[in-house]
């Protein structure tokens, strides 16, 4: 089964929030579905990198790697250039969602100290240095 478009299909690019220094010029948009990340056509690496990234993506959902959204869509009518100053060229275009990690539940310890039961780094930092060299216990 395709993954293409399933359960993320923006279908208009709203704004170029900025490009970004990569091999293929990736450029940060705003669509009507959120933000992403798209790659269209006129990139340096040419338009094969198109194919490959969906198919990569595909390959890699089916195995059962985590996968970002992703989906084609038209650039059409607006002009987005590419952090090397060039422009995408008008058709379809690979875009691929921003990443939202998941929020942390609140009884979750936030630090490595706090799970040993240790005073958190920024109380250790105010003793002398004779304390920040003891052994572990």
């Amino acid at each position: 089964m395709i993954r293409c478009g399933q359960g993320w299909q923006p279908t208009i690019v709203l704004r170029v929030i900025e490009p970004i220094l990569s091999s293929t010029c990736v450029v940060k948009v705003a669509t009507d579905a959120g933000i992403g990340f798209v790659k269209g056509m006129g990139n340096p690496q040419g338009n094969e990198s198109l194919a490959l990234e969906l198919v990569g993506s595909e390959l890699a959902a089916l195995v059962g790697l985590t996968v970002p959204p992703f989906a084609i869509v038209d650039i059409a009518g607006m002009t987005i250039e590419m952090f090397n100053g060039a422009a995408l060229q008008f058709g379809p275009a690979f875009i691929s969602r921003e990443w939202q990690p998941e929020r942390r539940r609140r009884d979750v310890p936030k630090t490595p100290c706090e799970c040993r039961g240790r005073a958190p780094p920024s109380r250790i930092r105010h003793m002398g240095p004779e304390y920040r060299s003891l052994p572990a216990t």
